[in-house]
């Protein structure tokens, strides 16, 4: 009998995937943990749903290792999303199913906050696989902390400074952040902003304890995504296409030892 390849994490691996600024493309290309199963030889469980966060891809992991033998599990990766996500657990109760939603981003936090509690699922998942000597790898498929999150930063600056006054005093700290305030967007995001978070991630308990099979663990504290030159559907979806897809999961098998 085949092992289990078991895949969890947001759109980019998402089966149902549909592009939101090109809503009559024919997205039901092959995504990357399918392509990854049939190189592996595997049986697939792919858990992975546009828009989830953390802590849906922590959850639905370790949800499952509950309910099949771990000896039938080949291999499981969480494919990590951005951190300011916030994912909500709903129940159905005509159905009695467990319904998962999420906010793109979660403005009751912080920098702080998002990123101190995505090393701790990072590190919380590594510590279970090694107690179930359960075979495993992570990838940080979405940018932990650009993207998404720096344009709600741009776009939103007035809601941001209401809700996070604690970002915004980080931001002022003069000699650690820069003189500039909030004049200036680029200035920000390059001396500032990029610099912060940077600068939590390698200052988290967890960091140095992060080991080796997170394959693309690379330069301290960056965390980027999984492979910053896929090829991507347009200039204005930037999530991977068909070929980008392939590239993915060439990257990731390439990295299995």
């Amino acid at each position: 009998m085949k092992k289990y390849l078991i895949v969890s994490g947001c759109s980019w691996g998402d089966p149902n995937f549909i592009s939101a600024e090109h809503p009559d493309m024919d997205t039901s290309w092959k995504m990357w943990p399918e392509i990854l199963a049939e190189k592996l030889d595997m049986q697939l469980i792919n858990f992975c749903k546009s828009g989830q966060g953390q802590e849906y891809i922590y959850s639905t992991l370790i949800d499952k290792i509950q309910t099949m033998p771990i000896s039938q599990i080949g291999l499981m990766i969480p494919a990590w999303s951005t951190a300011p996500r916030r994912d909500y657990q709903m129940s159905g109760f005509q159905t009695r199913k467990n319904l998962w939603t999420a906010d793109m981003y979660d403005w009751r936090g912080c920098i702080e906050y998002w990123i101190d509690r995505s090393m701790r699922y990072y590190y919380s998942f590594q510590s279970i696989m090694q107690l179930h000597r359960i075979p495993y790898r992570q990838v940080q498929m979405v940018h932990m902390y650009t993207g998404y999150m720096w344009e709600q930063f741009r776009q939103r600056k007035a809601t941001f400074i209401q809700n996070v006054p604690k970002n915004i005093k980080a931001l002022e700290h003069a000699g650690t952040y820069g003189e500039d305030k909030l004049d200036g967007d680029d200035y920000i995001w390059k001396k500032n902003y990029k610099k912060m978070c940077r600068d939590q991630v390698l200052s988290n308990s967890y960091y140095n304890k992060i080991d080796k099979n997170f394959i693309n663990w690379m330069d301290p504290g960056e965390a980027h995504d999984i492979k910053p030159n896929i090829d991507r559907i347009s200039e204005k979806d930037l999530h991977p296409s068909e070929k980008g897809q392939q590239q993915i999961a060439e990257f990731i098998y390439d990295r299995l030892g």
